[in-house]
């Protein structure tokens, strides 16, 4: 019998007290109907931004354990969604994954997290960026933010780049073989800030209203709405529209509270707005 849902293997960190990645994405993506599996790649006591070091246990070869284990089962997917490995070797386990349980018509996001606000994350080099590029191309999606795609592609990262500069950025990603990339956090005005759509060689950049705050996890609700949306029959354009507004309504809620950002937005109160 079909199911009546759709489901996601999400390959991600698991973060105790900071909502981040799994910790973001199974609720967003269960409001909209999607069942997802989780696959650790690292748990951590907290994510790394406002909470000083935290707990970590490494989980190298349970990727391939997962693997082994939903093939034997004849498990399939409705999609994979990539987001943090951390290392060279869960890079290669989800290669591994990604090679088992790819179809035609299933939805493979990477989510590249590699770095922010021009900089590189502590513990990352040019050799994992090198790995990162490997994966692009197993992705009918990517979702870096404008930091992430410099780095990948070699641009010199800047506060003030051009349409040209984006369009080119884009053709490098998409050289790595995927056909449709989406830049988040891409500076705009000083009121504003932008999100890049390349879908198949077209360029669209979406502007919004800066909002103030830097909350942690956002960037993995965005990718829980985006593939959500997709996988109930929007198209790339108009996910990423909904995606982007409803993080700035979980910003907006947010701000009404003397809620700390390292805890991330309060996305329990505005997932309703996901329905319907």
């Amino acid at each position: 019998m079909k199911k009546p849902i759709k489901n996601v293997a999400a390959i991600h960190d698991l973060v105790g007290v900071g909502k981040a990645a799994l910790t973001n994405i199974i609720p967003v993506m269960s409001v909209l109907n999607v069942d997802v599996c989780p696959i650790p790649t690292v748990i951590l006591s907290t994510h790394m931004g406002g909470y000083g070091k935290p707990a970590i246990r490494k989980l190298n070869g349970y990727i391939d354990e997962c693997r082994e284990h939903y093939k034997q089962n004849n498990v399939e997917f409705d999609s994979i969604l990539v987001g943090y490995l951390g290392d060279r070797e869960n890079v290669i386990e989800t290669k591994n994954f990604i090679k088992e349980f790819k179809r035609q018509n299933n939805l493979v996001v990477v989510d590249p997290i590699l770095g922010d606000n021009g900089k590189l994350y502590s513990g990352f080099d040019k050799e994992y960026i090198s790995e990162i590029r490997c994966v692009l191309g197993d992705a009918d999606i990517i979702t870096p933010n404008i930091t992430e795609a410099c780095l990948l592609t070699g641009y010199e990262y800047r506060d003030d780049l051009k349409h040209d500069d984006i369009l080119n950025i884009c053709r490098n990603l998409a050289d790595f073989g995927c056909s449709n990339v989406v830049i988040t956090s891409i500076p705009g005005s000083e009121d504003s800030i932008g999100i890049a759509v390349y879908n198949c060689g077209e360029l669209n950049i979406l502007y919004f209203d800066r909002i103030k705050g830097a909350f942690h996890g956002t960037g993995d609700i965005f990718d829980a709405v985006l593939i959500g949306k997709i996988l109930n029959g929007s198209d790339l354009l108009s996910a990423v529209k909904c995606s982007a507004d409803f993080i700035r309504e979980c910003i907006k809620y947010s701000l009404k509270y003397d809620y700390p950002e390292r805890e991330g937005v309060m996305v329990e109160s505005v997932l309703y707005k996901l329905r319907g």
